[in-house]
C-alpha cells in the first residue's frame, strides 16, 4: 500500500473514522473503528450500516490483504503421525463422527499461514475431515477431505512428502485482524484425540 496516499498526499486524500451516519464519497479512506484498519469505498457514494472491516460489498482493504475465500487443500498418505514437520499440534479430545468441533481459536492480529491435519485410519478403510477457517467472522473456505488409511490434510500451506517425513510449508499469509476460529467435523469415522490432530502455523502480532 502506498503509505503516501494513507497520509493524504498524492491525491490519495486522508482516512477518517468511518461513521454508519456518514455518506462516504467513491474512492475515499475510512478508518474501520472495528480493527483500526484503512479501507476504500467501491461502491458509489452513499451511507452504509456495517462497519468498512465486515463489508466486503462497498470496501476494499487498504492498508493490509484481505483474504475472502480460500480454495481447498488435498491429502498426502502418511503412515506416521510424529513424522510431520513445521506445525504446532493441537491437543483434542475424541470426537464423534459428525460432530462439529472448535479445534483453534485465536482473538487478536496475526497471520495465518498453514493449516492441516493428521487422521489415522487401517488400511484400505476410509476417513474423512470436513475443516471450517473462519477469520474475522467469514468463513474463507469448508471442504471435506477424504482418503483411505492414514493421512495428511493440507488445507491451507502446502505439504510434501520427503521418506517418511511429511514437510509443512507456509503459504501467503492469511491476515486476520480480530479472530481466527478453525472448526472440524469427523466423517466416515470418529476422530481419535490420543492420536489425531489439527496442524497449523501463524505468526501474532502486537
Amino acid at each position: 500500500m502506498d503509505l503516501a496516499k494513507l497520509m493524504g498526499q498524492g491525491g490519495g486524500g486522508s482516512a477518517e473514522l468511518w461513521s454508519a451516519s456518514a455518506t462516504i464519497e467513491q474512492g475515499a479512506l475510512v478508518i474501520s473503528p472495528l480493527d483500526k484498519e484503512v479501507y476504500r469505498r467501491v461502491a458509489a457514494t452513499g451511507i452504509s450500516s456495517t462497519d468498512p472491516a465486515d463489508d466486503l460489498t462497498n470496501y476494499v482493504a487498504a492498508s493490509y490483504a484481505r483474504t475472502t475465500s480460500l480454495p481447498i487443500g488435498y491429502t498426502l498418505p502418511q503412515i506416521y503421525a510424529d513424522n510431520v514437520r513445521g506445525v504446532t499440534r493441537t491437543a483434542q479430545t475424541n470426537i464423534a463422527q459428525g460432530a462439529r468441533t472448535q479445534a483453534l481459536s485465536v482473538t487478536g492480529r496475526g497471520q495465518l499461514l498453514h493449516v492441516g491435519a493428521w487422521r489415522s485410519a487401517n488400511s484400505g478403510e476410509t476417513a474423512g475431515l470436513r475443516t471450517e477457517i473462519w477469520v474475522d467472522g467469514r468463513k474463507l473456505v469448508e471442504w471435506e477431505s477424504t482418503a483411505a488409511g492414514a493421512h495428511y490434510v493440507t488445507a491451507l500451506g502446502a505439504s510434501t512428502k520427503v521418506g517418511d517425513d511429511v514437510i509443512a510449508a507456509p503459504a501467503a499469509p492469511v491476515v486476520f485482524r480480530r479472530s481466527l476460529v478453525i472448526w472440524i467435523t469427523p466423517t466416515y469415522r470418529a476422530w481419535t484425540g490420543s492420536a489425531e490432530y489439527v496442524g497449523y502455523s501463524l505468526r501474532t502480532e502486537a
